[in-house]
């Protein structure tokens, strides 16, 4: 399985007063394109309303779902994945990939930061293509 992810473009937050990249994601994989969220925190019930996050999270929700209404085709599903183990990460970010359709929008939910770390590492982000806010 070939994975590649670029950050999406930045978005303005009046909250922090400027433009920021967050951890959200177009994410090449093999022949399918998906938007994708990471963070840390859990559902506590099947709705995106019963999700415990940060505001930062709810930040890279929020864009998540923007980006995929606005740039994917109307009815693609959007689905919130639960991560647990730091140990099983990798392997359950693949098979979530694998699972969903082309043009689906993903929230990857980490149990913890060290799971975040490990779940991250799957994402296979390209580096390269991050623009700061100051123009380098």
């Amino acid at each position: 399985m070939k994975i590649s992810s670029t950050f999406l473009p930045q978005t303005y937050w009046d909250e922090v007063g400027g433009l920021e990249t967050l951890s959200a994601f177009e994410v090449q994989v093999d022949n399918k394109t998906l938007v994708v969220g990471i963070s840390v925190g859990k559902m506590v019930g099947p709705a995106l309303d019963d999700a415990e996050v940060s505001p930062l999270a709810m930040r890279v929700v929020s864009r998540v779902i923007d980006y995929h209404q606005l740039n994917h085709l109307e009815g693609a599903p959007f689905v919130v994945a639960e991560i647990k183990g730091t140990l099983a990460a990798v392997k359950r970010v693949r098979e979530v990939f694998r699972l969903a359709p082309h043009r689906s929008g993903l929230m990857l939910m980490c149990s913890s930061e060290s799971v975040y770390k490990a779940a991250f590492s799957a994402l296979c982000v390209d580096f390269n293509c991050v623009t700061l806010s100051n123009g380098q």
